[in-house]
């Protein structure tokens, strides 16, 4: 019995709770579930107990030493209405299943659906894919550029290399995910951006400047002419007298100069920047799915993610519900890792806040940095309700007095609750961070930089 509790502890999956939502025509039906064995054995995934609507493909049934594997969901609804079940997941050696509660409001049944997506193909594939719109101009004169390269980059993987037309615009159908675009062309600099491209984020315009005309070179005079002068006679002349030099005593051998430090990373240097330990506690309820909200957010983590270096550890807590760790601290060199969990997050179900945050500072707690940036990044569109909000304040209160500090990050907030939002800031010591569109996506990423900017830097 001991050894089969030690085989259970040492598997743990995220997240650990799928809450589809309202299940709607265009809706994202297909969920992730990261199985990880952080134990010293190979397990084997046995079975499942998934109800005859869903598709379940994995990526393989053995899960070795501080491994993991993925099993994939697809949702198939055969009747609307409420939708609720705890299937079961089975694996080698263990006498009792992990179980994963599994919620939705079906609204909408499709007739003819599309297959699981397998994992040679893109989970966006299997949703609907989005036009892309890109203009590029010349940034001084806004005239459209012909001929400029217009690139799409997935994990920086390039997808697509687009060519500009006449009028300096180019159009492309592509899956909607979150992608690296960049234009460019002959004599011009180089534009990029990183962001979600889908049906609200799908026109960018890049503004790209001329590289500078070198000088001229201005050639160099002609040599001067010169005289030969008529040869003379050789004149003995007499060796130069001996002239005794003084001792010279030599310099002490002085030792190599130190090679200065090379910082990696060039949004966060490690020469004016702190380690970071940062938990997110990321609001995952219905109202995150509505005005690309949800969008706003993930394009922020990602804006984050590209800038962590590895001394710095990142963990992602979720809220609508339940509470659910959804990514242990996490080194920030495991970009892929983070990319995934954060490109996962699905909205659905109510806004309990309360032991998000709680989850939240005891995840912070196990990963402290001694000297760094410990800090818990609250995003959210609204209010937590009014049962947790005395809770809340009072948790965040006795957190900012061990030193830790809680800032807000509301996503597309009404006035009125950017100010309750930016009390539980005040209270944490730390900054209410208000994100409105795209152009936002940075706001994060400045508000960490400020935290853990050295003295002096």
């Amino acid at each position: 019995m001991f050894v089969c509790c030690l085989l259970q502890a040492q598997l743990k999956i995220h997240p650990d709770y799928i809450d589809f939502g309202k299940v709607g025509p265009s809706t994202d039906r297909v969920a992730d579930i990261i199985v990880m064995n952080h134990g010293n054995t190979a397990v084997t995934f046995l079975r499942h107990s998934f109800s005859p609507e869903f598709e379940v493909r994995q990526t393989s049934k053995t899960i070795l030493p501080d491994s993991s594997i993925v099993i994939r969901l697809k949702f198939k609804p055969r009747r609307k209405g409420s939708y609720s079940e705890k299937p079961e997941l089975w694996f080698s050696s263990m006498n009792t299943p992990l179980t994963i509660p599994v919620d939705a409001q079906v609204e909408y049944i499709v007739a003819a659906d599309t297959p699981c997506p397998d994992f040679n193909t893109r989970r966006a594939e299997c949703c609907p894919t989005n036009m892309f719109l890109a203009e590029v101009v010349d940034k001084k004169t806004g005239a459209p550029l012909r001929d400029a390269v217009v690139e799409i980059r997935e994990q920086r993987v390039v997808q697509k290399k687009l060519k500009t037309q006449t009028d300096g615009r180019v159009t492309q159908w592509i899956p909607i995910g979150y992608y690296e675009l960049t234009a460019t062309k002959d004599g011009y600099s180089t534009h990029t951006v990183h962001s979600y491209v889908n049906k609200n984020f799908s026109f960018f315009r890049f503004e790209i400047e001329r590289n500078p005309t070198p000088p001229v070179a201005t050639p160099p005079p002609p040599p001067p002419v010169i005289t030969p002068v008529p040869q003379v006679s050789p004149i003995e002349t007499l060796p130069p007298p001996v002239v005794e030099q003084p001792a010279v005593t030599p310099l002490p051998e002085m030792a190599p100069l130190p090679e200065a430090a090379v910082d990696e990373s060039l949004l966060l240097p490690e020469s004016r920047y702190k380690p970071n330990n940062i938990v997110f506690v990321v609001d995952v309820s219905e109202s995150m799915g509505e005005n690309s909200k949800l969008d706003l957010m993930k394009s922020s983590l990602l804006s984050l993610s590209d800038a962590l270096r590895p001394s710095d550890k990142i963990g992602v807590v979720s809220y609508s519900k339940h509470a659910s760790l959804l990514l242990p601290s996490t080194s920030g060199d495991h970009k892929s890792e983070i990319a995934a969990i954060v490109q996962g997050m699905q909205a659905g179900g109510l806004t309990s806040g309360f032991n998000g945050f709680r989850q939240a500072y005891k995840e912070l707690a196990k990963n402290n940095i001694q000297g760094g940036n410990n800090q818990v990044i609250v995003i959210t569109d609204g209010l937590f309700r009014p049962e947790d909000g005395e809770k809340i304040n009072r948790l965040v209160e006795q957190e900012a007095a061990r030193g830790v500090r809680t800032s807000i990050v509301g996503i597309k907030c009404h006035p009125a609750t950017s100010k309750i939002l930016q009390q539980y800031a005040d209270r944490g010591n730390g900054t209410f961070v208000p994100i409105e569109d795209a152009l936002d996506k940075d706001a994060v990423l400045e508000e960490i930089k400020r935290r853990s900017l050295r003295s002096g830097g």
